[in-house]
């Protein structure tokens, strides 16, 4: 029996995810480590946090990636982690990293090349100076955008 199957076998449930670091782990394996959690008789809320567990814990043994393409394939398990804090989180993450590069892009095309002090004060941008920056990218001269940035 496998490190990933005796976790399975523990009655308590909030060590399930753990199986996605047992030296044996494969996307496969982290499928069958979600089925388990789904078809669980828990709380949707609950299994959509072990899900979410898994599929972090997983991913440092197996490409991320690889863990959340594999999850996508079934809609049962799609439905469940969407409600977890950790896709959340994710899709959140996607987000601002997504304003993040329109931002620079749009700077770069205003302003041409950016020296490197302002590409990392745009990576550092939170919501609100991101979205000052594209608002105001048509009207504001480079010592504006710095100043936007904190950098004056």
């Amino acid at each position: 029996m496998s490190i990933g199957e005796k976790l399975l076998s523990l009655p308590q449930h909030e060590l399930w995810p753990l199986a996605g670091l047992a030296a044996d782990v494969t996307v496969d394996s982290t499928i069958a480590v979600a089925e388990r959690i789904a078809q669980a008789a828990l709380p949707l809320a609950e299994r959509s946090e072990l899900l979410g567990a898994l599929a972090l814990v997983a991913g440092l043994r197996v490409p991320r990636g690889a863990v959340l393409t594999a999850l996508r394939r079934s809609l049962m398990l799609q439905d469940i982690i969407r409600e977890s804090t950790f896709a959340q989180d994710l899709i959140e993450e996607g987000k601002v990293e997504g304003q993040r590069e329109m931002a620079r892009l749009a700077l770069q095309g205003r302003y041409g090349p950016l020296a490197d002090e302002l590409v990392a004060a745009v990576n550092a941008a939170d919501d609100a100076t991101l979205r000052a920056l594209v608002e105001h990218l048509t009207t504001d001269a480079m010592s504006d955008v710095q100043a936007r940035l904190g950098l004056t």
